[in-house]
């Protein structure tokens, strides 16, 4: 199966961005989805591309919910049904050594794998005859390198709330292709001293999902 990333991008974020302007409380939505989750933790471990064609592993702590067939969240920033929710909770490198300013690369690897266009039925359960999965992913937007040699969420870290849109076989026969954009629950991007530790770094809500693997 070819994979690629969808042109609508752009638009699929525009119309999001001005959906969520309407939304009252958007902070608070965000923050609490980066802490709630009705499921246990999993860790799934995950190769990654690098930069420089390194292969590299994670382990990545998740809270996963899968609807099938797809449901709404209840709430007003997300009304439509989806088929997927996945917190991102830790990160943790298999045999090597990162550092704080790696882990903006490493979302932009870990949440594309993850998802049904590169991780096929791996990590979500794609809804059977379906023609397309919608996956709502939450990770915090300030993190640090601890000396557990992981990445993790540093305290009172906003949120980001990001809604992934596959499609398959669109626009060929054996294509998977998704778009994204961010959606209401999105809190501020800044982590502010002292209720963060200064070593934390913010990456904002910045989601730049890269392609597959080879």
């Amino acid at each position: 199966m070819s994979r690629r990333s969808s042109f609508l991008r752009p638009l699929l974020g525009a119309l999001l961005f001005v959906a969520c302007l309407s939304m009252p409380d958007q902070r608070a939505f965000g923050q609490a989805y980066c802490t709630s989750c009705a499921q246990p933790d999993q860790v799934w471990r995950i190769d990654i591309c690098m930069p420089g064609g390194q292969t590299r592993t994670v382990d990545v702590t998740v809270c996963n919910e899968t609807y099938c067939p797809a449901r709404p969240l209840g709430e007003p920033c997300v009304p439509n049904p989806i088929n997927a929710r996945t917190v991102i909770k830790k990160i943790c490198p298999v045999g090597w050594t990162g550092t704080t300013g790696d882990i903006q690369i490493i979302l932009n690897k870990v949440i594309p794998k993850i998802g049904v266009c590169c991780g096929g039925n791996t990590y979500l359960s794609a809804c059977p005859s379906n023609p397309d999965f919608v996956w709502l992913v939450n990770y915090p937007t300030c993190w640090e390198y601890t000396a557990a040699n992981c990445w993790e969420p540093c305290l009172n870290a906003p949120c980001c709330t990001y809604l992934l849109h596959y499609q398959f076989n669109i626009p060929n026969p054996g294509d998977c292709s998704f778009n994204w954009g961010p959606v209401c629950g999105t809190g501020p991007e800044e982590c502010h001293p002292p209720t963060v530790p200064l070593t934390c770094l913010s990456i904002g809500c910045n989601l730049n999902p890269e392609p597959c693997c080879p």
